[in-house]
């Protein structure tokens, strides 16, 4: 059933509705497309855990829409671990500020799970890497798209899209659902006013999962406006962390 549940996953380019509608109707296939869809993997170096196995991400089950594959390479117990979501994609003197006051903290206290969509994201990877503390990457393609030197050393890779699959807004919505899923909660350093980040502080919202914003001098930027509308002041670690 497993390997039959990826090739559905591998030709529906992870459409769980379209999956789904395979399941229903029973669709035959052949042992040989099977057997291409797993050599293309094993070919590539990823692997796969399905929603039937016991690895696969407990958090992940309790999401109403929990992809049926997950594709991945590097540490996949990493999910288990207690993950933080930290990103930002405004760098001024007051994000900065925060950023050092406070990365270091974090660092001890979680392993990051990160979508690395800003620049600032990568810098937050980068300190934890520097750290040598656990990474979860979630991809909104395929791991085609992923660097070929990307390090697995004590990293995650994951996505719920198979190799050639490429990004586009409806996965980058959905790559925010597993986000939200495995992380503990959300810390944004400093948002524009139309960031694509005030759409994962909404995934966050819809898990009831808790969202934490530092303050900013602009009154109109997304961090004023998540914060007008329910998020979590933060102006110290202690805020999120509790020691």
């Amino acid at each position: 059933m497993n390997e039959l549940l990826v090739y559905f996953s591998y030709a529906n380019k992870g459409n769980n509705y379209e999956i789904f509608k395979d399941l229903v109707k029973k669709r035959k296939v052949g042992e040989a497309h099977i057997r291409y869809v797993l050599n293309n993997l094993e070919k590539e170096g990823i692997k796969y855990v399905t929603v039937f196995d016991s690895e696969y991400p407990t958090l992940l089950k309790n999401i109403k829409y929990a992809p049926y594959v997950l594709y991945y390479k590097g540490d996949l117990s990493l999910v288990n671990k207690d993950l933080v979501t930290l990103t930002g994609d405004v760098s001024n003197i007051h994000t900065e500020k925060y950023f050092n006051g406070s990365i270091e903290s974090f660092i001890n206290q979680f392993s990051l799970i990160t979508s690395d969509f800003t620049s600032f994201d990568r810098k937050i990877t980068q300190q934890f890497r520097d750290k040598n503390k656990g990474i979860v990457h979630v991809l909104a393609s395929g791991h085609n798209y992923l660097p070929k030197n990307a390090p697995l050393e004590n990293e995650l890779y994951i996505s719920q899209y198979p190799p050639e699959v490429n990004p586009k807004i409806a996965r980058f919505k959905e790559r925010n659902v597993i986000i939200s899923a495995l992380s503990s909660n959300l810390v944004i350093y400093g948002a524009k006013q139309a960031s694509g980040i005030i759409h994962l502080a909404n995934a966050f919202a819809d898990m009831n999962k808790e969202v934490y914003c530092y303050p900013s001098l602009d009154l109109e930027d997304g961090n004023n406006f998540l914060l007008k509308n329910g998020a979590n002041l933060i102006t110290h670690v202690a805020d999120v962390i509790g020691y």
